[in-house]
């Protein structure tokens, strides 16, 4: 996990579970909650093989509590199911969302 200029790198290999999650929202709490608003959360997903409920469940509470520093989540690589399950936690959090197939095309943001 990364942090540099406004971004948040968080990348998920393997099958995620209720632990590891549990350990990537504490390393994730600690580099967005001193930050103000326009963070995005840059996510590759692309080796991930599955999760479990626990896992989501974990993520939608910390979407939830962060959606006012989180103002979008790129998602890099990822198979449809995840990116359905991903829009559906970003719709009831209210973060927007964008789905890149690899890491070149995870362009910088323009200047606000």
């Amino acid at each position: 996990m990364a942090c540099e200029e406004g971004r948040v790198y968080l990348t998920i290999r393997g099958y995620f579970n209720a632990a590891a999650a549990a350990d990537s929202i504490v390393e994730l709490e600690r580099l967005v909650e001193d930050r103000s608003r326009g963070i995005e959360l840059v996510t590759d997903l692309a080796g991930m093989t599955g999760y479990d409920r626990k896992s989501r469940h974990a993520y939608q509470g910390f979407l939830e509590r962060y959606r006012d520093q989180i103002s979008l989540i790129t998602l890099i690589g990822t198979r449809p199911v995840f990116r359905m399950v991903a829009s559906a936690l970003c719709l009831y959090a209210g973060i927007n969302m964008r789905f890149v197939k690899a890491t070149a095309e995870q362009k910088p943001r323009a200047a606000a």
